[in-house]
């Protein structure tokens, strides 16, 4: 099947992709937003002079310096943005993805303003090929055949007694649902943020998969979401600039209580989560979700007519801030509540599929 340029986004996207000092004076997580940022902070730049120069590229490299904030007690998501020096200037290597790219640049000019110092930082964004190229180039096309795949938070999901296989970036599990179709767990060691995401919903339906499910987690944007204690699902995404998605979701009618079904939008980055942003989004419609990548996923599978659905986690609240947030997320208690409801997505899984 032919790659979709559809996915080329417009420059009338990318006006949403503009820093501002309110993602550190405003931002929905308050005094938690520090502590988030030293999470992602590659550790060569915590003692950099303001005399340097940062640039952000879309280029993925692990024979660059590999940050230490890496998680290494994770199977999949934990390869983070690589830096290597030329001339005094310091080159941040970023996989491939508009929005990724100008995510890592907020949370380098974020960390920065809270630190007060003012270091100057640049990015150049990704064409649309250097991000297929990228995918095409990793080992996703030794995929086995199958019809449905579960991308994300999948290394808790499956109770399979063997080995991940795949020897490269992507690992998979390949099992046949109660129904019997044959289904892929398909990990990825580093992140797919934002349009990436898209990217790789094409690719995969390049390759003849006709269903692809994303288990993520994402904010709520109203105070009746607890973080880590529901389920968020739906089948329409906002993505600024380009329009409305709307889908068919399979898990529409599940009658599971931890489920919230509602209207996502789609945002480049957390960074952008901002007090005034929720405020204007309250004020233009009735919106209960946000993440980075399911209305790109979702477009790609409208134009490729695949279907698509999404089972996350609420991990944290934009309206209430509570204790619980992107910047402790590791805790073992929360990682108790997750692995709760981890378990009643695949029960959820193993219903629908």
């Amino acid at each position: 099947m032919k790659k979709i340029q559809i996915l080329t986004v417009s420059e009338k996207y990318k006006e949403n992709l503009n820093y501002s000092s309110l993602m550190v004076k405003n931002h929905s997580m308050g005094k938690y937003l520090k502590q988030y940022l030293e999470l992602k902070v590659h550790h060569l730049f915590k003692n950099i002079a303001e005399s340097n120069e940062i640039i952000v590229i879309p280029d993925f490299s692990r024979d660059a310096v590999i940050s230490s904030v890496e998680k290494n007690d994770k199977l999949f998501n934990y390869m983070r943005p690589t830096v290597t020096m030329e001339d005094g200037k310091y080159i941040v290597h970023c996989y491939p993805g508009i929005d990724y790219v100008f995510h890592y640049f907020c949370i380098l000019k974020s960390y920065f303003e809270i630190i007060n110092k003012k270091v100057n930082i640049n990015y150049r964004l990704p064409k649309s090929e250097e991000c297929f190229k990228t995918l095409e180039e990793s080992n996703l096309k030794e995929l086995p055949k199958v019809k449905t795949v579960i991308l994300g938070y999948v290394d808790p999901i499956g109770n399979l007694n063997y080995d991940w296989e795949g020897e490269g970036v992507f690992k998979w599990k390949k099992f046949d649902t109660r129904s019997g179709k044959s289904t892929l767990l398909l990990g990825c060691e580093h992140t797919y943020w934002g349009d990436i995401s898209g990217y790789l919903v094409s690719e995969l339906a390049s390759m003849g998969v006709d269903t692809v499910i994303y288990v993520g987690k994402l904010g709520g944007l109203k105070s009746v979401f607890i973080p880590n204690e529901s389920i968020a699902t739906g089948n329409v995404s906002i993505i600024p600039n380009i329009g409305t998605i709307k889908w068919d979701n399979i898990f529409s009618s599940d009658d599971s209580p931890y489920i919230y079904e509602g209207v996502h939008v789609t945002l480049p980055s957390v960074l952008q989560e901002t007090e005034n942003w929720l405020e204007f989004i309250n004020r233009e419609g009735n919106y209960d979700f946000v993440d980075p990548e399911i209305g790109h996923m979702a477009r790609a599978a409208n134009k490729l007519n695949i279907q698509f659905s999404f089972l996350h986690i609420i991990s944290d609240n934009l309206e209430l801030r509570h204790e619980e947030n992107l910047s402790n997320e590791r805790r073992e208690d929360i990682r108790v509540k997750r692995k709760k409801l981890l378990e009643e997505i695949q029960s959820i899984l193993y219903q629908k599929l």
